[in-house]
């Protein structure tokens, strides 16, 4: 044993031994004031607890307090299973919290270990709170384990006939390999498709495309094959999918909303029409096609699954039309795979575009994506069309709370003036047909607190209006999508779940991954897993806890830790922080 550690063992039982003979003379002693002047304590073990691979190298630290109310100075002994221990000397002012941290630890051997930190004051007057325990279990990493995490796609239920390409999640715990997946869906469909995973790497795995049949509930299996698997019992998984006979497919659009009947040239359009479905079985997967005269020609997806009889409103937004002058027949056509009554699936109308005064403001739609507590600038122009031209004054609608829109000059990268003292931005005299540049600045929000709608994005209107005519104006859509870092909070914090149910952690991810979320006990004893490997794409999520454990009861007011784990593009990434439950 290392001389240190042996030296620690014996001031350790010193210790030890002095404060089990003064401990009943100490705490009987009484206090005149009914204070407890002299009293330190080990309040948490925060390294090492939970699982860690055998060999890893961890620094083990604890919190101690200092409950009294004068300076103390202490020793404070870390122990780890048999092999372990350390003593170090604190020193602490009166009600101060420090983390003690102790020299490294080489995770052995295989097993669960106890960890203990203790402290001993002299003359200490409250023993009960001098120890802390918690455990550490020292596993052998793997070296070739891969898994299927869970079965994706067919959902639970389908109609007979629709066309779908199964698929799943697997993952690799072991070291890099390549290896067969498999999928059966009940006795007629077999699928396998070879993968290649990095250590520690999460991804979807596609199948060959199956028809929905025959009708009834069928099992689907999904299983790995890696010769040599050290754990086979994560190498499976089974579900069911439910295929729905005699479904009657008709979908169709029942009216043009956008372009109308009439425009003025420069108008940004976003073609809209409302569809229904007049079959008996709901819809999943139509698609819908827009037509404006020979140079438009746009196909969208059914954005949510529609029941039958319901209609739903289709907007494509990412792809708005201009108006330029003339007559245009404008349709829109539905695509569904099945359809019993093709007669209905299309509908037009002509739209006619006049020539005017109007100012056009480009782009007339934008997706921007903006990183969390950045600024953007974003180009525009604004036209005159006509014979005569204008002042064009600038205003942002609509902007969210915690996003800032302004308007600068390119060229000379300042706010644009107010020329005219009417209170608005504006760009100088445009003469007809000629084209001025500006920039949009965009300041993102700063941080994950606020409204979710809010943060994750904005949907601002950009609006020039010429100042001599107020009828010739125009708007520009600008939609504002945060980008966000990985970070979590939760609120409200303090949260009293005897009072309200309502509490919720708020998740940042800015790349595709797998999420868990965990909260543990100051012991770090699990207490409820929130979220268990579950995809998410890049967004800011609000995920509701009401402060219940595993077993749905409610916790005890105290302190406790939750901590994200997020996995993606082949590493792991943690954030560790506290909330407290109240009554109050």
């Amino acid at each position: 044993m290392d001389f240190r550690v042996l030296s620690a063992l014996v001031a350790a039982l010193a210790v030890v031994s002095y404060s089990a003979a003064q401990t009943a003379a100490e705490d009987a002693r009484p206090d005149p004031d009914g204070l407890l002047l002299s009293d330190v304590g080990a309040t948490e073990i925060l390294a090492p607890i939970g699982y860690v691979d055998s060999g890893t190298t961890v620094g083990p630290r604890a919190v101690i307090e200092n409950f009294g109310d004068e300076d103390a100075v202490f020793p404070v002994l870390m122990q780890i299973g048999a092999g372990y221990a350390y003593l170090v000397t604190e020193s602490l002012p009166g009600g101060a919290i420090d983390t003690v941290l102790f020299p490294d630890w080489i995770a052995a051997p295989v097993g669960t270990l106890a960890v203990t930190c203790f402290t001993d004051l002299e003359g200490d007057e409250n023993r009960t709170n001098d120890t802390a325990r918690a455990a550490v279990q020292v596993i052998r990493p793997a070296e070739r384990d891969v898994a299927v995490v869970r079965i994706l796609s067919p959902p639970g239920s389908v109609d007979s006939g629709d066309y779908l390409v199964p698929s799943a999640l697997v993952a690799n715990y072991g070291q890099g390999v390549s290896f067969p997946v498999t999928l059966t869906i009940g006795t007629g469909y077999t699928s396998t498709v070879s993968m290649t995973l990095e250590v520690g790497e999460t991804d979807t795995v596609r199948f060959t495309g199956w028809s929905a049949r025959p009708s009834g509930l069928l099992e689907v299996t999904c299983y790995s094959e890696l010769a040599g698997d050290q754990n086979r019992a994560n190498d499976t998984v089974v579900d069911t999918v439910y295929v729905i006979p005699g479904a009657l497919h008709d979908f169709a659009p029942v009216a043009i909303v956008a372009p109308g009947l009439t425009h003025a040239a420069g108008d940004t359009v976003v073609p809209k029409a409302w569809v229904r479905n007049m079959g008996t079985r709901t819809e999943r997967y139509a698609q819908i096609r827009f037509r404006i005269g020979s140079n438009y020609d746009h196909t969208v997806n059914l954005p949510s699954a529609v029941r039958p009889g319901d209609s739903i409103e289709i907007a494509v937004e990412s792809y708005p039309w201009v108006a330029v002058p003339g007559a245009f027949t404008v349709s829109c056509s539905t695509l569904l795979a099945g359809d019993v009554r093709p007669s209905n699936d299309i509908l037009t109308h002509t739209t006619q575009v006049s020539v005017s005064t109007s100012l056009d403001i480009r782009p007339g739609y934008s997706v921007e994506s903006v990183d969390i507590g950045t600024t953007r600038s974003l180009p525009f122009s604004a036209r005159i069309y006509g014979d005569t031209g204008d002042v064009v004054a600038l205003r942002a609608l609509n902007v969210g709370p915690q996003w800032t829109v302004r308007f600068f000059d390119p060229d000379q990268n300042q706010p644009l003036p107010d020329t005219d003292g009417d209170g608005l931005p504006d760009l100088s005299y445009l003469r007809p047909g000629i084209a001025e540049s500006f920039d949009v600045v965009v300041e993102a929000p700063s941080g994950l607190h606020g409204d979710l709608k809010s943060i994750e994005s904005c949907t601002a209107t950009v609006r020039g209006s010429a100042v001599g005519h107020e009828e010739v104006a125009d708007d520009a859509v600008l939609v504002l999508v945060l980008t966000p870092v990985l970070d979590i909070h939760n609120y409200p914090n303090p949260y009293n779940p005897y009072g309200s149910r309502h509490h919720f952690f708020r998740i940042g991810v800015q790349d595709t991954g797998i999420v868990s979320l965990t909260v543990y006990d100051r012991a770090g004893t699990l207490v409820r897993r929130v979220l268990r490997d579950s995809l998410f794409h890049p967004s800011v999520t609000d995920k509701q806890w009401p402060g219940e454990n595993e077993a749905g009861q409610v916790l005890a007011p105290g302190t406790y830790q939750y901590l994200l784990e997020f996995t993606g593009r082949g590493e792991t990434r943690t954030i560790l922080k506290k909330l407290v439950i109240t009554r109050e």
